[in-house]
């Protein structure tokens, strides 16, 4: 039984979670494994960075131990939505960088990030100064006090993500340095493996946390 488990532990795929707690539904371990299981279906829908897959999260999931996480990422997805209509509708660079900075992995930011550049554009501004400025508003070094870690960075393929308890849950997002979001999912552990070996050399900013206030800078080599 727990070697079964220990045997799809890292699996990408729900059913093999399901099929174990159909298997054993009377073990001790069936809650753990419907939290692994749960926490692989929310970062699935977040992956597809639509409300709907939300929806449909939170809709089939209603006694799960990700219910809560699930409720505030759709309530954030609201407040999104409606500050980027407002900030279409000003068109100013001021406007897109407060939604940026405000909500910076909003499924909106790509068409925020052109709306920025056009925009500083029209006003005569080095578009690519304020779009670099954007990304480095909280700094990028691993600050005093953290409650993340990552290593090995530099890294040449995979990260390890030592966290708190208190971000068990929580959503990590990865960006170039053109603000593209290249990879997101949710930490699941207080050790967390992201495999970054099909990333080019360069760069990254890694995000994570409530409001995304854990920050840090990337080196892929």
């Amino acid at each position: 039984m727990k070697e079964e488990f220990e045997k799809i532990k890292n699996s990408s795929k729900p059913e093999d979670f399901q099929n174990w707690i159909s298997k054993y539904n009377k073990s001790v371990m069936v809650q753990d494994v419907m939290d692994h299981k749960d926490s692989l279906e929310l970062s699935i829908a977040l992956l597809k960075e639509s409300e709907a897959a939300v929806d449909d999260f939170i809709a089939t999931h209603t006694t799960s131990t990700y219910l809560e996480q699930a409720q505030k990422i759709k309530a954030e997805m609201i407040e999104a939505r409606d500050l980027f209509t407002k900030a279409k509708a000003e068109n100013t660079v001021e406007i897109y960088e407060r939604f940026l900075i405000k909500f910076p992995r909003s499924i909106h930011n790509t068409d925020a990030h052109n709306s920025l550049i056009d925009a500083a554009e029209k006003v005569g501004c080095d578009s690519v100064v304020t779009l670099t400025l954007t990304l480095n508003y909280t700094g990028l070094n691993e600050p005093t006090g953290s409650s993340v870690s990552i290593s090995p960075n530099p890294t040449s393929s995979k990260i390890t993500v030592k966290s708190s308890l208190t971000l068990i849950g929580e959503k990590f997002t990865i960006y170039d340095q053109q603000g593209k979001v290249v990879k997101s999912g949710i930490i699941t552990a207080e050790e967390t493996e992201i495999d970054l070996s099909n990333l080019s050399e360069g760069v990254y900013l890694f995000k994570a946390g409530t409001e995304m206030q854990e920050t840090f800078k990337i080196i892929k080599q």
